[in-house]
């Protein structure tokens, strides 16, 4: 039997699909998720809140948080947000955003596929996050947050994908205030066998939630199967084809920025960049770093980092490798996910519109990432090498509270 199997699921009903669905939780701060919530109290993001997100700080802040979480669960499902279950089967699920348009499939992943590398990761995580995550996964007792795989080949999926969005209308169908539209449909159940035989021996790649992942292997290992009888993870399968990729810039705030400057200088070749054109076209050996500007605007470094690193040259070629190896490290004594409060991520787009619009206060300093290209991800998880956290960012994402798969059975009688 392969690792991909039908789901079940319960989907947003019409008269809610304005209010539940919600923007992906790692993409807002913790103040952007309680502005939201506090200005739309039924978004899922109520579901889905972290230990950062509530006013309790302190050792019961996660404790907090997952009560919550359940009990906000339990509330929507007691006011018929979602309807009733369907399946088992498998579900399309578009997202279209600016003129980009990706296709996956709905469907679960056995944890095990995961822990012996079937799953394919290609970075490193936080590990109190996925401590988190996977206390989330027991006592909340449901996934709506899919993780999303991308696969190559099997190219009887992908025209199913196709056919089935061409072939009739969605039976969900929602605009987002951020531009994104998300169209669910169905297919059919004579497709079933033909998609688990397509998957079977096919590697997958773990595009975005390696935290949620790691989660779910996490509580395998310590509970055993959930006690809907099976410990499967919530997935989306998408074509590598259709994804795109964006960068994850590095913000490090709380530094001497004059100093940091200064060690840069002394330890490779820098120069000053005249302005956003000058940033985006830098040599690829180079790493550009926002820093505060005399005048109060924005000075921008590039900081030439030859290509010696001893890693695959696949890794040794994109920036956060680099950048972490080379100046977070050894300049500032810092290790990426350790949690350490001076580095937090900023995801977007490295264009000459978007880097004219970054700016950094007076103790920041903003590394500038490029785009981590997919045949290098997939290289690196076929050789089992990872990445530093946030190295990709792929976009748009996947969101949460459009359709839920409950694993507590007590949930069902909410």
């Amino acid at each position: 039997m392969g690792a991909v199997h039908p789901v079940r699921l319960r989907f947003v009903t019409p008269a809610w699909q304005g209010e539940v669905p919600s923007p992906p939780h790692d993409a807002l701060s913790p103040e952007a998720r309680r502005r939201h919530l506090a200005a739309n109290p039924r978004s899922y993001l109520g579901v889905t809140r972290a230990p950062e997100d509530g006013p309790m700080a302190g050792p019961d802040a996660a404790a907090e948080a997952l009560r919550a979480g359940r009990a906000t669960l339990i509330e929507l499902l007691a006011d018929g947000v979602f309807g009733a279950e369907e399946g088992p089967g498998y579900f399309i699920y578009r997202l279209e955003n600016g003129g980009h348009r990706q296709a996956g499939l709905v469907c679960t992943v056995d944890t095990a596929a995961y822990d012996d590398g079937t799953v394919r990761i290609h970075e490193r995580i936080n590990r109190s996050r996925a401590a988190h995550l996977a206390s989330h996964l027991r006592i909340v007792g449901a996934q709506s947050s899919p993780i999303a795989l991308a696969y190559r080949g099997a190219e009887v999926v992908t025209e199913l994908i196709a056919d089935a969005t061409t072939r009739e209308d969605p039976f969900v169908e929602i605009d987002d205030d951020d531009g994104l539209r998300q169209s669910l449909w169905r297919l059919e159940a004579d497709d079933v066998p033909a998609i688990a035989t397509a998957l079977s021996d096919h590697p997958l790649y773990l595009i975005d939630g390696h935290h949620r992942a790691a989660a779910a292997s996490a509580d395998l290992a310590a509970n055993g199967p959930h006690p809907i009888g099976d410990h499967r993870i919530l997935s989306v399968l998408f074509p590598y084809e259709e994804l795109r990729n964006l960068a994850f810039h590095r913000l490090l705030t709380g530094i001497d920025t004059t100093t940091l400057a200064a060690g840069l200088a002394e330890r490779f070749p820098t120069r000053s960049a005249a302005g956003p054109a000058a940033v985006v076209d830098r040599a690829d050996t180079e790493l550009a770093v926002a820093l505060p500007g005399s005048g109060g605007g924005t000075d921008w470094l590039l900081v030439d980092i030859p290509f010696d690193d001893p890693a695959p040259r696949a890794l040794a070629n994109i920036d956060p490798i680099r950048l972490a190896t080379h100046l977070l490290g050894p300049t500032l004594d810092l290790v990426e996910g350790d949690d350490d409060p001076r580095l937090e991520y900023r995801p977007g787009e490295a264009d000459v519109d978007a880097v004219r619009d970054l700016a950094v206060r007076a103790d920041q300093a903003l590394f500038l990432m490029r785009p981590v290209p997919l045949t290098t991800l997939m290289e690196c998880s076929d050789a089992g090498q990872v990445m530093p956290p946030k190295s990709t960012y792929f976009q748009p994402k996947v969101r949460s509270g459009l359709f839920v798969r409950l694993i507590d059975p007590a949930l069902t009688g909410a």
